[in-house]
C-alpha cells in the first residue's frame, strides 16, 4: 500500500468517527471527564494507540523548527482535567464564558497525546448545545475552519499572557457571535447585563453602537 493509500485510508477513519461522535454527542455529559474520555475513543478509534486515555508521558506543540507550546506534565494531566471540569460544573460565569475558558484551558493542558484540537471543539459544542440548541447543527468545528489562523493566534496569545482574555476575545467578536440568532433578547441581555456587573464584561456605547469587551 502507497502512503498515498494510507493516507487517504486515515482520512476517511478521521471522517467517519467524527460523524460518529458527533450522531452521539446528546449522549455525554459535559460535565463529566468519564464522558470526555469515551468521546475521544470514537473519534480517535484506530489512529492512535490508546484512545481514550488521558496522556501520562510529557508532550511539546511543534510547528516547523519552532516548539509551539511545553504542555504540563503527564503526572499532572488528570488533576488539571478534575480541576477544569469542576470550575466548568460549579462556577457561575456565563455559558458562553465557561465555553471558551473550558476549550483554552483544554488546548492548554493537552490532555491526550492526539486529536486535543478537534475534542476542545467538540466539547465546547456540546457544553453550548446545554443553552442553544442551534449548536447542533452548527458545531464550533465549523465555525473555527473559517477563522483557523486567527484561532490558533488567539490561543499562542494567550499562552504568552498566561490568560485566556485573547481567546475569549476572539470567540466573542461579531462575526461569531452572528450564530447566535436563535437566543432570545432577554437571555443575551441578561447574561451581558450579569457579566458587565461582576466585572468579566465591559459595556462602551449606547443602544445599537453598544459593545464589550473583557477587561
Amino acid at each position: 500500500m502507497t502512503l498515498k493509500h494510507v493516507n487517504l485510508c486515515q482520512d476517511k477513519t478521521e471522517v467517519q468517527n467524527a460523524i460518529r461522535v458527533y450522531e452521539q454527542l446528546r449522549q455525554f455529559n459535559p460535565y463529566r471527564l468519564a464522558d470526555l474520555e469515551k468521546a475521544h475513543a470514537i473519534l480517535m478509534d484506530d489512529l492512535i494507540d490508546h484512545a481514550g486515555k488521558l496522556r501520562t508521558t510529557n508532550v511539546g506543540i511543534v510547528k516547523g523548527s519552532k516548539v509551539q507550546h511545553i504542555a504540563p506534565s503527564g503526572s499532572m494531566v488528570r488533576a488539571l482535567m478534575k480541576d477544569l471540569f469542576g470550575y466548568l460544573d460549579k462556577d457561575n460565569d456565563p455559558l458562553l464564558i465557561k465555553s471558551c475558558v473550558f476549550h483554552y484551558e483544554f488546548e492548554f493542558i493537552h490532555p491526550f497525546v492526539d486529536g486535543n484540537g478537534r475534542m476542545g471543539r467538540l466539547w465546547q459544542t456540546l457544553i453550548l448545545l446545554q443553552q442553544y440548541p442551534v449548536f447542533e447543527y452548527l458545531p464550533v468545528e465549523n465555525l473555527i475552519k473559517q477563522k483557523q489562523e486567527a484561532y490558533y493566534a488567539s490561543l499562542s496569545a494567550s499562552d504568552k499572557k498566561g490568560l485566556a482574555t485573547p481567546f475569549k476575545e476572539f470567540m466573542h467578536r461579531k462575526d461569531y457571535l452572528q450564530f447566535f440568532k436563535n437566543i432570545s433578547a432577554p437571555t443575551a441581555s441578561r447574561d451581558l447585563k450579569w457579566a458587565v456587573e461582576q466585572q468579566l464584561l465591559r459595556r462602551f456605547g449606547e443602544k445599537r453602537l453598544t459593545h464589550y469587551r473583557f477587561p
